[in-house]
């Protein structure tokens, strides 16, 4: 059946299908579809020579977390804390990881906040997210539930972290840092 079909059959959208189906490969055939073409050139140019430096100077990870925080942190004046939200666990624990290489961080300053599905195990959510962060849970705010509409479930998902730093000064450096790169890379 094709995902339409397949869709049409059981009351849902394509996507539904579509997303659940992902990765299954055909019986009849070598998997040859978009997504799986698309996959494979990905992680055929992950592997460039610059990321492969096992050592970085001080500046280079300064620079770094700064732009994460460019692309994903809350900002001044919005907010007078470094705010850092994602659900990719790689992509916190590298932040947090250079963020602590790259300044004098007080831990005591760091909160926790977790987005998570009523499907989830709280506990469990929290005992994961702590560490892999080296954050103890009692620096952890209550977690938000959210409920899934649709039927939508992406696996692996440990749900989504905001990671709260609160000092001012820090924040602006870092917002220093990438205006600075900005202008330069003009």
């Amino acid at each position: 059946m094709t995902h339409s079909q397949m869709a049409s059959a059981l009351n849902v959208t394509r996507a539904q299908i579509s997303r659940r189906v992902q990765g299954i490969d055909s019986l009849h055939s070598i998997p040859t579809t978009l997504v799986v073409r698309q996959r494979a050139e990905r992680e055929s140019s992950f592997c460039e020579d610059i990321f492969l430096r096992q050592e970085y100077t001080s500046e280079d990870i300064k620079l770094l977390v700064s732009i994460l925080y460019w692309c994903e942190g809350a900002k001044y004046p919005s907010s007078s804390f470094i705010g850092f939200t994602n659900s990719d666990t790689s992509m916190m624990k590298t932040f947090i990881r250079l963020f602590r290489r790259a300044f004098p961080v007080n831990e005591s300053k760091f909160r926790v906040w977790l987005q998570l599905h009523a499907t989830h195990n709280i506990q469990n959510q929290i005992s994961f997210w702590s560490e892999l962060l080296q954050i103890p849970v009692t620096q952890f705010y209550k977690p938000r539930v959210t409920h899934a509409r649709g039927g939508r479930y992406r696996e692996g998902y440990q749900g989504t972290c905001t990671l709260k730093y609160f000092d001012y000064r820090i924040q602006l450096r870092m917002m220093g840092i990438y205006t600075r790169f900005s202008y330069n890379a003009k």
